[in-house]
């Protein structure tokens, strides 16, 4: 099975014959542009040569992702346009993160826990996972949705701080060492009067 990602940011794509990884890679490595959002030709075309089954996997819902576009009044497209393959199988964003937290584990059983800026709708969801029978069974416990997003407010921070959001939120994760633990109250009362000048 090929599985890839096309479209928004770090396109990317995998083979799988027989449970196993037989190639992976990511669009910027053939580009050079960083977080390149289109699916290299190359990569495409090797994949289908090295895949058995035929099978594509696409890592998000683009008809439910859509629902959330309107309901946020953002442009919206019923299907991913203009991408290097044709997908036969659709998987939910987060579910497609838990996969590949726990199918490239060596654990039989994880609790997996998706913290995101956004997917269709959920923004932060947690599974269990679990082999039966040598197939990945996959089950949400629990899920916030949007607007409400973890990520999304890390984001803001990142753009906040000066920095790139949905690029360099490593940079401003990095920072938080070389900062000073202040007390919270001693925050807040910063914020009052940088609020009220």
């Amino acid at each position: 099975m090929i599985g890839f990602s096309e479209g928004f940011h770090d396109a990317a794509v995998a083979v799988v014959n027989d449970g196993k990884i037989c190639y992976a890679t990511h669009s910027e490595r053939y580009s050079k542009i960083k977080h390149d959002k289109h699916l290299d030709i190359t990569a495409a075309s090797t994949a289908q040569l090295l895949c058995h089954d035929g099978k594509i996997a696409f890592y998000e819902r683009p008809w439910l992702k859509r629902t959330r576009q309107l309901f946020a009044g953002q442009k919206a497209w019923y299907r991913p346009r203009h991408l290097s393959l044709k997908p036969t199988h659709y998987y939910s964003h987060h579910k497609s993160h838990a996969a590949a937290a726990f199918q490239t584990s060596p654990f039989e059983q994880a609790a997996c826990v998706v913290v995101d800026s956004i997917g269709e709708w959920d923004t932060t969801s947690i599974w269990t996972a679990e082999y039966k029978n040598g197939k990945a069974v996959y089950k949400k416990r629990w899920s916030q949705w949007y607007p409400q997003s973890i990520g999304l407010w890390y984001s803001a921070l990142t753009k906040w701080a000066g920095l790139r959001p949905l690029d360099e939120e490593y940079i401003f994760m990095g920072m938080a060492g070389f900062g000073n633990p202040v007390h919270m109250n001693v925050v807040e009362r910063q914020l009052h009067k940088t609020n009220h000048k």
